[in-house]
C-alpha cells in the first residue's frame, strides 16, 4: 500500500511537470496550414525559442535523465525551430532570401526583421529533439531557422511564409 502510493505521487509529479512543460512548448508553437486546391501543401509548426522555453526544456532534461543530461545550449540571436508536412516533398526547401520554393520572413508586429543568417534541415532528428518539440513527427521534416541578435526592433511575433503554393502566418501568442 505504501509503495503504491509512492508510486501514484511519483507519477503525478511527473504528470504535473509533463504538463507544464506541454503548456510553454504549446504558447510557443504556432501552425499554418496553406492548401492547393484540395491538397495540403504545406503543413507548417514554428517553436520561438524564447528563455521560457528553453528554461523548460533544461527543466524536462533534467527531470527525464536525473540530471545526467546538459541543457541545450542557447545560440547568439533568434532561433525558430519547424516542423514541414506537404504532399509535396521535392518543393520542400526553406530559405529567407527567395531561392526556394517556400520564403520565410520573421516580423515584429508590423516591421519585418532582417533575413534569416541561415535555415538549416535537422536530417535526423534526435530522440531529445523529438522529446523537446512534441509537435514533430516521424512524417516531418525538421528546420531550424536562426536571425542575428537584434534583427527585430521588438519581440518577434509572427514568422510568414509565402511560395508558388500560397501564403500564411505563424503566429505566436
Amino acid at each position: 500500500m505504501i509503495l503504491a502510493l509512492g508510486l501514484t505521487a511519483a507519477f503525478a509529479g511527473e504528470t504535473a511537470e509533463r504538463r507544464a512543460f506541454e503548456r510553454t512548448i504549446a504558447e510557443a508553437t504556432a501552425e499554418v496550414k496553406l492548401y492547393d486546391g484540395w491538397y495540403t501543401a504545406l503543413l507548417l509548426r514554428g517553436t520561438l525559442m524564447t528563455e521560457a522555453v528553453r528554461s523548460a526544456q533544461a527543466a524536462r532534461l533534467h527531470h527525464l535523465t536525473d540530471g545526467a543530461a546538459a541543457a541545450p545550449s542557447a545560440p547568439e540571436g533568434l532561433e525558430v525551430w519547424l516542423s514541414a508536412s506537404t504532399q509535396f516533398p521535392t518543393e520542400l526547401a526553406l530559405a529567407g532570401d527567395g531561392s526556394t520554393p517556400w520564403t520565410i520572413s520573421l516580423y515584429a508586429g508590423s516591421s519585418a526583421c532582417a533575413p534569416p543568417t541561415e535555415v538549416v534541415e535537422v536530417k535526423k532528428p534526435t530522440a531529445q529533439d523529438r522529446t523537446l518539440f512534441p509537435h514533430f513527427t516521424s512524417w516531418d521534416r525538421v528546420f531550424v531557422a536562426r536571425w542575428p541578435a537584434g534583427a527585430c526592433h521588438g519581440d518577434p511575433d509572427s514568422l510568414r511564409v509565402h511560395g508558388q503554393r500560397g501564403q500564411g502566418a505563424l503566429v505566436w501568442r
